[in-house]
């Protein structure tokens, strides 16, 4: 899969889940994924366990390159895996860990 706007190429394996992506410096989709990522990792110092939130509109394009359809309402799954990464998942499509 790569990114719909700047076509970076996902990084297969990556700890943070299937959503991780070698954007490029000026892709609009880098940038709103760095704002939703640091409001996650803010929350996760709250909440250790993690969460569930809505997906977030930029989740739900990149979902949808991956070749998923989405259900009209759509949960993610947060939580830490180390002190600087978190991951997301989307249960609803697989397993943890799994990508498409």
């Amino acid at each position: 899969m790569t990114c719909p706007v700047c076509g970076g190429s996902q990084l297969a394996g990556h700890p943070a889940g299937w959503l991780a992506i070698d954007h490029t410096n000026a892709c609009t989709i880098r940038d709103a994924e760095d704002q939703t990522q640091a409001a996650d990792h803010t929350r996760c110092a709250a909440s250790p366990a993690g969460f569930v939130r809505a997906a977030t509109d930029t989740e739900r394009v990149l979902l949808t390159a991956l070749g998923h359809v989405l259900p009209t309402t759509l949960d993610t799954t947060v939580r830490p895996v180390t002190r600087s990464v978190i991951a997301r998942t989307w249960p609803v499509f697989a397993p943890t860990g799994t990508t498409p």
